[in-house]
């Protein structure tokens, strides 16, 4: 962030966020936290507690808060980026990291709470993680910015979208011939088309569980 941004093209949120659950791990023991910062260079930091693997999940429901300003862009008045990373770490005294999630705040502020389940990045895992983030205007006029369409990191309009599409690329990458598990998978994946957005959720549980049992 400028130090020379005027004071008109900036807005302050309070964010309240919640860590809930990593799903679809393919472990049954160990002990798991998720850590929290900001990457804008705000001072904001934290994690959950450490929770133990059981039926292949982690849970949390871990609830933090903090104030962010974002910036209004110049030209088009839209809400720049500005991201929450959140990583998922293995162990006690020797850690390691198992994915990470990056939730932007500017797509988030225009739905005042946004509950996504997201598929993790810079892993090989099929795991998610299910994140609430609520955000109020403190500072600002909402009528003066636009926000962001919210899009996951593959550039897909809906998250739902970025789970089924990686999912299958990494099932085709890591495994070439569990044609079996593609092609059930599949079939799971023609149901969205078809149903409301309240059984999402349930679509992408059932597309891992099938995964699990093949």
């Amino acid at each position: 962030m400028s130090l020379f941004t005027p004071a008109n093209r900036k807005v302050k949120f309070h964010c309240r966020c919640t860590i809930h659950e990593l799903s679809n791990l393919p472990y049954v023991s160990g002990l798991y936290f998720a850590k929290w910062k900001l990457t804008s260079g705000s001072a904001a930091k934290g994690s959950t507690q450490r929770s133990t693997v059981k039926d292949h999940q982690v849970v949390w429901n871990n609830e933090f808060e903090f104030e962010v300003t974002l910036i209004i862009g110049k030209e088009d008045m839209m809400l720049q980026s500005s991201d929450l990373r959140i990583s998922e770490i293995v162990g006690t005294r020797n850690t390691e990291k198992v994915g990470i999630v990056l939730l932007n705040l500017a797509e988030a502020a225009g739905q005042k709470t946004l509950s996504r389940k997201i598929l993790l990045q810079e892993t090989k895992l099929n795991s998610i993680l299910r994140v609430t983030l609520h955000m109020e205007l403190i500072k600002g006029d909402s009528s003066t910015f636009h926000t962001p369409t919210v899009k996951s990191r593959t550039g897909l309009e809906s998250p739902l979208d970025a789970v089924r599409g990686e999912t299958l690329e990494r099932r085709i990458t890591q495994e070439p011939g569990a044609f079996p598990v593609e092609t059930e998978s599949t079939s799971v994946l023609q149901r969205l088309s078809t149903i409301g957005s309240s059984e999402h959720a349930e679509v992408i549980d059932q597309i891992f569980a099938n995964a699990n049992r093949a």
